[in-house]
């Protein structure tokens, strides 16, 4: 059962960040192509994490832990380290949506020509970050795919 509720925290996780992306994008008219790259990433792996969650809560294999531990073992730390990834692309994000200050303020005090500028070059200070971000997610989704097959869930 531990599985079924990691896999359905890193679905919620994954929906609540690709939200915020997407909100991001549509508030930031002229968002570099990266983050909507970024924005087709989280939504396949929000498809994913739902298919798997879907598949696992139909497995006797996983539920009833019958199988074997290792696999479960790793199907967990898995689970986790995607929750991890969603959680650091969440929080790059919240600080693009959030504003220049600390506390949580800015934005409205410039035109949006100005926001736009200032965006970007938050932005361009990530990429590396995002670029990270994008490889882990992908990483982790790949890793837990070929584990599924592998347990032929």
């Amino acid at each position: 059962m531990e599985i079924v509720g990691a896999v359905i925290a890193v679905t919620a996780a994954t929906v609540r960040t690709t939200s915020a992306v997407w909100s991001l994008c549509d508030a930031w008219r002229e968002a570099p192509a990266e983050l909507h790259r970024l924005l087709e990433d989280l939504r396949c792996a929000q498809q994913f994490f739902g298919e798997t969650q879907e598949g696992i809560q139909h497995s006797p294999y996983l539920t009833n832990r019958s199988g074997i531990p290792s696999a479960t073992n790793d199907m967990q730390r898995l689970l986790g380290d995607g929750a991890d990834v969603i959680k650091d692309i969440g929080h790059l994000v919240e600080r693009l949506r959030r504003g220049p200050r600390d506390d949580g303020g800015g934005w409205e005090e410039l035109r949006l020509e100005e926001v736009g500028k200032r965006r970007r070059a938050m932005w361009l200070r990530q990429t590396w970050k995002v670029t990270r971000l994008r490889k882990r997610l992908k990483n982790v989704t790949a890793r837990l795919c070929h584990l599924l097959v592998a347990q032929n869930v």
